[in-house]
């Protein structure tokens, strides 16, 4: 998956969306209401989502699952 940070991963999650394309069209609308940190938070979150595969995107949506999964076993 592409290296996301955990804010970057929180902010895609955020997210109404759960196509990648949406998502970035949410956070490209976002993006016009940030300043600062925040807008380097979401300008980066964009960046990686189009630059990532499908795959990772569902590995994105999947994360905290994972984590779960392997507390319970």
């Amino acid at each position: 998956m592409a290296r996301f940070t955990v804010e970057e991963i929180n902010m895609a999650k955020s997210c109404v969306a759960t196509e990648r394309e949406e998502m970035v069209q949410e956070l490209t609308w976002l993006l016009r209401h940030c300043e600062g940190y925040m807008k380097e938070l979401v300008s980066n979150t964009i960046t990686k989502l189009e630059k990532c595969s499908e795959k990772d995107f569902a590995a994105l949506l999947e994360y905290p699952a994972e984590i779960f999964e392997d507390e319970e076993e």
